[in-house]
């Protein structure tokens, strides 16, 4: 899986992401993932957690 870094964000989708992410009770990542692969149409897939003992 890649990383990415996005910039430039306008303000009005970063708050809009950010008060869906908390509505939902879910990560800015987690939302800003699911926001794009439904604006392109793409199933997202579920990815492993990585668990630290």
């Amino acid at each position: 899986m890649k990383h990415l870094t996005w910039r430039r964000i306008p303000d009005a989708v970063e708050e809009k992401l950010r008060q869906k992410a908390a509505r939902e009770h879910q990560s800015l990542n987690r939302t800003a993932i699911d926001a794009l692969a439904k604006g392109l149409g793409v199933e997202r897939q579920e990815v492993c957690s990585r668990t630290v003992n």
